[in-house]
């Protein structure tokens, strides 16, 4: 099995390919600066993954997408990839939260004990899940949630996510990789399907309905 995995939830997108007889860690991984206007199109990121991997679309088994919470336009833009390419290849699809992704890279920096993963959600609030590590794992311990910047300023315990210094938290800057995406991916080795691929927004929808259109006199 091939794995190609997309994570775009963050300022800094990654597209990593896992190869079938490889060592578990071992991957193709291309990254972008996806600031102002320095962005890259998914497409060209994966190209590039597989011109490293010299490998090809046709190569490709399963694909693994972060979910977010982030970047809505960017968590759009790898489920679209992955749905287009499931219906013109069959390939499997996954979806992994980005913030799981971020508490594996936190317990793979050695971070121990309970901690926060965080990610902005504007509006002066973040989205925070709790988890703990021992070392060799990672476990939730509090579902993913929105708090205000003074609830998640004043949890008791590390903050770890992408953006805390430009949000104005203290903590652990740990942007989702997509070779994490890929890692949790080929470890739970489950698929879903592509239609059900969506972003994590906890936001209730909320719009106002247009007025009806006026007939202007002629």
């Amino acid at each position: 099995m091939t794995i190609l995995s997309l994570e775009f939830s963050a300022k800094v997108r990654s597209v990593a390919i896992w190869i079938e007889g490889a060592d578990s860690e071992s991957q193709i991984i291309v990254t972008a600066d996806d600031c102002g206007s320095d962005r890259i199109h998914p497409l060209r990121l994966i190209q590039e993954a597989l011109v490293r991997a010299s490998l090809s679309a046709k190569d490709i088994d399963f694909i693994a997408v972060g979910l977010g919470p982030g970047s809505y336009t960017g968590i759009r833009s790898a489920i679209a990839t992955a749905q287009g390419w499931s219906l013109g290849r069959r390939v499997k699809v996954a979806g992994i939260t980005s913030v799981d992704c971020i508490a594996e890279q936190a317990r793979k920096a050695g971070i121990l004990g309970r901690f926060h993963a965080v990610v902005d959600a504007q509006r002066d609030e973040f989205y925070v899940a709790d988890y703990e590590s021992d070392g060799a794992t990672v476990t939730l311990q509090k579902e993913l949630r929105i708090l205000t910047r003074t609830e998640t300023a004043s949890l008791r315990g590390l903050l770890v996510g992408p953006d805390l210094a430009a949000s104005g938290l203290p903590g652990t800057e740990i942007i989702p990789s997509a070779t994490v995406v890929g890692l949790i991916a080929k470890r739970e080795a489950r698929g879903i399907e592509p239609s059900k691929l969506v972003p994590i927004y906890l936001r209730e929808v909320a719009f106002i309905k247009a007025p009806p259109a006026r007939i202007l006199p002629k």
